[in-house]
């Protein structure tokens, strides 16, 4: 029972300092590492709930890894500015990925990371669900009071021409080709990471 407890340990500390691995390789605010980190930590806590109830050798070194895990764990998960971030991360989280996913910004499901372009795909059917976003959001009733909200639709109608620009016809030496202007800078971003590589 004592080697039991004390892999068991093991296994849970190794299982949250995973947390802080997690992602898909875009970075933050695509990958949330620091609260894929912190939701494991309130995880683990419960699980040590659970672990204290059954009957151990409370001289064993797995059982005070256990304790010394539950004083810091406590700590942690009953900080009240702790859990109200979480909570408003999450909640915020769930606009951005609302809106990733109209304008299919580095897809949950994509390769690439930060590379990833998001695939070919009609700009105005990415303008409908952006449009779509909108009122959305503005129709939730969280949007009324919240400051940042408000900015974020502000800054998305001051550049909403630039976001859906139509493509562009330049002449070539072999002809005239369409070009799609970039929605984000993702492409120079490419290039920095590549040189500084």
């Amino acid at each position: 029972m004592d080697v039991l407890l004390a892999f068991s340990m093991y296994t849970l500390i190794e299982w949250m300092l995973e947390g802080k691995k997690l992602g898909n390789g875009y970075g933050f605010p695509f990958d949330r590492q620091h609260l894929d980190f912190a939701l494991r930590l309130t995880e683990a806590y419960a699980q040590i709930q659970a672990m204290k109830t059954v009957e151990v050798n409370e001289k064993c070194q797995g059982y005070k890894t256990l304790l010394k895990l539950d004083k810091h764990l406590r700590e942690i998960t009953e900080d009240e500015e702790l859990t109200k971030a979480i909570r408003e991360i999450r909640k915020d989280i769930n606009v951005f990925d609302k809106l990733r996913k109209a304008m299919r910004i580095a897809p949950k499901e994509g390769k690439g990371g930060l590379n990833d372009d998001g695939g070919e795909e009609n700009i105005g059917s990415i303008e409908r669900r952006v449009s779509k976003f909108r009122e959305w959001l503005v129709d939730t009733d969280d949007f009324k009071d919240n400051d940042k909200y408000e900015a974020f639709i502000r800054q998305i109608d001051t550049y909403w021409d630039k976001l859906f620009a139509d493509p562009i016809e330049v002449n070539t030496p072999k002809g005239k080709i369409l070009i799609q202007p970039q929605r984000t800078n993702n492409i120079l971003e490419q290039l920095f990471r590549n040189f500084k590589h």
